[in-house]
């Protein structure tokens, strides 16, 4: 009686370990791409007589990157400046899953996933208080089992400086908190332009900005992790002051946090990390 209890146990334990799936682990990257600006702000796409080489570097950077999902601010459809040449084709033509927000101006999101996600569902909100016309790309998928997570990827507002607007971020943070509250596991990424303006130093001259990461402290009372707390300024990236960008989650281990130089491919280091469900 006593070995038949014990083989029944252990039929039982072999079974449920059986059908349990393991947790994923998986590699994350956020980046402010800048809209392949040649890693300044003031200028626009890649010139088409040089479209083959940079489309090579571009690659073998996300080679370097190995993300399984990423999310992109700054994203531009236009490689070069004619047209011809497609990013998401020629840049991101190794993820399977493409989901591209529109262009608001500067503001352009997207996520790219590769085959290892099932996608469920995806979302796209405008902030109602604003400057810019900010807005969040949000993808749910399935890791595996049923088990959900949210991909959601913003560009903050910066224009704060202005009257009227000084709350407006403090605003899109807490609406990207409680429109995720009742998620188990969440990635928010992106550039969250987290600055701190001051006034011109002279009459009729411009604000200047310093980093203010503090602002991040609000996801982590929400119960999120921070991939930084503002020890590493990521842009510009040729002479980082601000550390602005971000992957903030919830549900999720992180480690192998890094913020590769990535040269002149953009004016922002992308954020990457491995991803391991709780």
């Amino acid at each position: 009686m006593k070995t038949t209890f014990i083989a029944a146990a252990i039929a039982a334990l072999s079974l449920v370990a059986g059908g349990a799936e393991a947790k994923k682990s998986f590699r994350f990257a956020s980046w402010n791409i800048g809209h392949y600006a040649y890693g300044r702000w003031r200028d626009t796409r890649i010139a088409d007589s040089e479209a083959k080489d940079w489309i090579v570097k571009y690659n073998r950077f996300l080679d370097r990157l190995g993300a399984d999902a990423i999310g992109i601010c700054e994203y531009s459809e236009d490689f070069t400046s004619n047209g011809v040449h497609r990013a998401s084709r020629d840049v991101f033509g190794r993820y399977s899953a493409k989901h591209i927000g529109p262009q608001e101006s500067w503001q352009w999101n997207a996520v790219f996933l590769n085959g290892k996600f099932k996608v469920l569902e995806t979302r796209m909100k405008y902030y109602p208080k604003h400057r810019q016309n900010t807005y969040y790309k949000a993808v749910k998928v399935d890791l595996g089992g049923g088990r959900p997570a949210w991909f959601v990827q913003t560009h903050l507002d910066w224009g704060n400086y202005f009257p009227g607007h000084e709350q407006d971020r403090e605003d899109q943070m807490r609406i990207l908190i409680e429109d995720f509250k009742n998620e188990p596991r969440v990635v928010i990424a992106g550039d969250f332009n987290t600055l701190k303006w001051h006034p011109p130093a002279k009459k009729g001259g411009n604000p200047w900005e310093t980093g203010n990461p503090e602002e991040f402290q609000v996801f982590v009372k929400a119960g999120y992790r921070l991939a930084q707390s503002g020890e590493v300024k990521t842009a510009p990236t040729h002479g980082p002051k601000l550390a602005i960008d971000n992957v903030i989650v919830r549900g999720f281990r992180m480690s192998d946090v890094s913020f590769p130089d990535c040269g002149r491919l953009s004016d922002h280091l992308p954020v990457c990390c491995t991803l391991t469900e709780e």
